[in-house]
């Protein structure tokens, strides 16, 4: 039997990315929701997730979508991650009578 980790937290394994030295690093929303890199400890993927034993805290609020062209800094604009990433302005077609 697993012993449990009170200060592991999952997370998908698509917010989890390695910089050139090979430790794991996820985005994070910051202060004035902009994003920020916090490098991680990940430890094993159990299912579809990194279990991340060190690196964050409770409330952590960690950048799973438009991972591409996020930087440090950027501005982002959290959602639940049940909500799916809205990408550019919802089309507005014309209705036809």
């Amino acid at each position: 039997s697993q012993a449990s980790e009170a200060n592991a937290f999952l997370v998908p394994q698509v917010a989890v990315t390695r910089d050139a030295t090979g430790d794991a690093q996820v985005y994070i929303v910051g202060k004035n929701n902009t994003a920020l890199v916090r490098t991680v400890k990940a430890e094993r993927i159990l299912g579809d997730a990194w279990v991340v034993t060190g690196g964050l805290a409770a409330g952590d609020k960690v950048i799973t979508q438009g991972l591409g062209k996020l930087k440090a800094g950027s501005p982002v604009k959290p959602v639940p991650q049940q909500q799916q990433q809205r990408i550019g302005a919802p089309s507005s077609k014309p209705q036809s009578n």
